[in-house]
């Protein structure tokens, strides 16, 4: 079972559409480590080493260890409890929630700048070339953001410096609140 700070690092989208290809999936996250994108001010991902052993009790080798992070980092999914005081926790979500058909819009190459929102004339563009959209659908939007700065945390989050309390990146436009 999840627990509230369980993390969904692998995401599936299965696409359909007319037209489509051949439904597929396709993983859209990063690995964990001390690279990954975390939310400004919070927890970044480390490991501790605890054990390394070889020939213990009879088992060729055994490794363990423990890592810390923020539970909002890099791709990640967040439950209702997150925005929502009386929400689901992530173990609460019935597990064929989890499952659903889905399109992807891709619009990376018109992205050029921090603050790029999606338009309407762009979900009638992809309909327009795949049929409407399935209801129940999960969409996702490429915007092509993470392919240009994710190694850059300042940029990826349009922050204007790493002081900033103020995000630009495509999609959104938020102030940090105070902790």
């Amino acid at each position: 079972m999840f627990s509230l700070i369980s993390f969904l690092y692998i995401v599936v989208l299965c696409t359909v559409a007319q037209g489509a290809p051949t439904p597929e999936m396709i993983d859209l996250g990063y690995g964990m480590n001390n690279k990954t994108a975390f939310w400004p001010g919070s927890q970044k991902y480390n490991v501790i080493l605890k054990k390394r052993e070889k020939n213990e009790n009879g088992i060729p080798w055994y490794a363990e260890n423990t890592y810390e992070a923020s539970e909002h980092a890099g791709t990640h999914m967040d439950a209702p409890f997150h925005m929502y005081e009386h929400g689901w926790k992530v173990g609460d979500i019935p597990l064929h929630r989890f499952f659903a058909p889905g399109v992807l819009i891709d619009i990376s190459h018109k992205v050029t700048y921090n603050d790029f929102e999606i338009k309407a004339d762009d979900i009638k563009a992809w309909e327009n070339k795949y049929g409407p959209i399935p209801n129940g659908s999960v969409v996702l939007i490429r915007f092509g953001w993470s392919s240009r700065h994710y190694a850059n945390h300042t940029a990826y989050y349009g922050l204007v410096n790493s002081n900033s309390s103020e995000m630009h990146f495509p999609g959104k436009t938020i102030k940090i609140l105070p902790q």
